[in-house]
């Protein structure tokens, strides 16, 4: 059944009723036509588009979502786009997600837990260092135990610096790195991935295990997971 029809390249509705309308439904079909009337309607052939940037592609979805639900980082500093250089790596997934979390101040660590109120507030020191709150930024970061560990991986990429006390900082510091490598980025960050990962698992062996965790022990599990 025709509904319409073109005038002169504007489309007027002509819509065509099974039955007489009643007088109570004349002012519902206005407000119908006056719907219908503000969708513009074009002879182009249909197409999908992706309205936050015309083509879609997962960046710009993640960089979407993440502006409308992930609430802002306690770290600082941390944007979107660098947020989504942890996404697509050569790790597994349980590995990257771990790492999105502790650039976003998302663990739950001990400073988290007693925000949240799962612990006491005088539990909240890192295991490591009794005297100062586990932190992300001081967990990964500033923590000498984790210092001297990054000290040595980026000695092992051929580096000597000063490293930044900041996880985010530390995050673009090591990211630069895949930059001047023939195989870019990915082989580097998945490094990141490792040593964020043997961080928290020897934090977890130290808590649950009793585990007394060295330097050198956490290094060679970067290695290796690295090379697995």
């Amino acid at each position: 059944m025709d509904m319409g029809e073109w005038v002169n390249d504007l489309w007027i509705w002509r819509l065509k009723w099974r039955r007489s309308l009643f007088a109570w439904e004349d002012d519902l079909y206005s407000k119908l036509l006056e719907e219908i009337a503000s969708v513009p309607i074009s002879r182009k052939e249909d197409s999908w588009s992706f309205i936050v940037g015309g083509i879609f592609s997962v960046s710009l979805m993640y960089q979407f979502l993440y502006k409308c639900f992930i609430p802002s980082s306690s770290l600082g500093g941390c944007s979107a786009t660098t947020i989504a250089k942890v996404w697509g790596r050569w790790a597994p997934s349980k590995v990257i997600v771990l790492s999105w979390q502790a650039l976003l101040g998302r663990l739950p660590t001990r400073v988290n837990l007693a925000r949240r109120r799962v612990i006491s507030p005088r539990d909240a020191t890192y295991v490591f260092c009794d005297s100062i709150g586990e932190s992300e930024n001081h967990l990964f970061a500033s923590c000498s135990m984790a210092s001297a560990v990054w000290s040595k991986v980026f000695r092992w990429f051929g580096v000597d610096m000063i490293l930044p006390h900041y996880m985010f900082s530390l995050f673009e510091s090591f990211r630069a790195l895949g930059l001047t490598r023939k195989k870019g980025s990915k082989g580097v960050i998945m490094v990141w991935h490792a040593a964020i990962w043997a961080l928290w698992k020897s934090r977890n062996d130290r808590i649950f295990l009793g585990k007394v965790v060295l330097q050198d022990d956490i290094v060679d599990r970067i290695k290796f997971v690295s090379w697995k």
